[in-house]
């Protein structure tokens, strides 16, 4: 559920991200580079989004690389609370011992509380 919406924020991002570059184009961004009004962009002033577009471009495109930073290492990296907990040598040892036969149930349980802590 949770890399779901991760993924879907990560489209959605990527997708802002396309049309803030597309109308960041010189020109504007119809057909054949056609714009309106003379010169650059709508109305003549510069390109596309501007100042603020580029920041919020800026701002979708690191979100989309730490994004994917965090996916890829979620993904590689195993995580403690999927791995069995470690056993201790000591009470495999006392098992084998027990299961032989060379140590009474009551001795083994008072060894096993003590070993488990």
């Amino acid at each position: 559920m949770r890399k779901s919406l991760l993924l879907t924020a990560l489209t959605g991002a990527a997708t802002l991200a396309a049309t803030f570059y597309a109308n960041a184009q010189p020109y504007g961004g119809g057909p054949a580079g056609g714009g309106y009004g003379h010169g650059y962009g709508m109305m003549g002033y510069g390109f596309g989004p501007g100042p603020i577009g580029l920041i919020i471009m800026a701002v979708v495109l690191i979100a989309i690389i730490v994004g994917v930073v965090w996916l890829v290492r979620s993904l590689a990296a195993p995580h403690a609370h999927y791995l069995a907990p470690k056993r201790s040598a000591g009470l495999d040892v006392l098992e084998e011992r027990y299961a032989r036969g060379e140590v009474p149930r009551e001795e083994y349980l008072e060894k096993k509380k003590d070993i488990l802590g």
